[in-house]
């Protein structure tokens, strides 16, 4: 450390983080320290796995093959990373809440309510707060599909009614280099037609 003093490493291993464009990835080789209350990010480390640095008006970006993974803002002579940990075996946070987020995801996805039982309780050590900002993975995985309402009508005849339907854009052509379809249903005889 700048101090001389040793930090012991407790354990080494991945973790997930919401970067400045909302974007999750994956950080390897992740070093926790009990005895640090602040999280770090050697760049040296980043350069050895192939990362580029640029630095412009008090902005330093990371880069690899030509794409922004970080972004980071000068606070005095250090920079702050915009973004913060999602979750990973190493508990480390950037940000004031991360501690309530962090939980927040280790236990399911708990609602503040239940937060604030268990903050209440003493349970959950080193949350200051059971307040929580807007989790995306909440809300698409309470997301419900909305059903199709049943068809009540009857056809009485060949072609009285049919139904379409139109696939592509595929990545793979067919043969003839097509590469929609479409699907043809007629609702008497619940024959289907498809034209390439």
């Amino acid at each position: 450390m700048g101090n001389d003093d040793v930090c012991k490493t407790v354990g080494i291993n991945s973790i997930c983080m919401t970067m400045f464009n909302g974007r999750v990835r994956t950080l390897k080789d992740v070093r926790h320290f009990r005895s640090l209350r602040k999280n770090l990010l050697p760049l040296g480390a980043l350069e050895a796995q192939g990362y580029k640095f640029s630095d412009t008006d008090g902005v330093l970006k990371v880069t690899k093959d030509s794409m922004t993974v970080l972004k980071e803002e000068r606070m005095a002579n250090l920079y702050k990373m915009v973004g913060s940990v999602v979750i990973g075996d190493a508990s480390v946070a950037t940000e004031k809440d991360d501690t309530t987020r962090l939980w927040h995801m280790r236990l399911g996805h708990m609602s503040e309510q239940g937060l604030r039982d268990l903050h209440n309780k003493g349970v959950l050590p080193g949350i200051r707060h059971y307040k929580l900002n807007l989790c995306k993975f909440c809300i698409i995985g309470r997301q419900s599909r909305v059903a199709f309402t049943t068809s009540v009508h009857k056809t009485k005849g060949l072609l009285d009614l049919v139904h379409t339907d139109v696939w592509g854009l595929s990545s793979v052509a067919s043969i003839k280099g097509a590469c929609y379809y479409v699907t043809f249903i007629n609702d008497f005889s619940q024959n289907v037609w498809v034209c390439i």
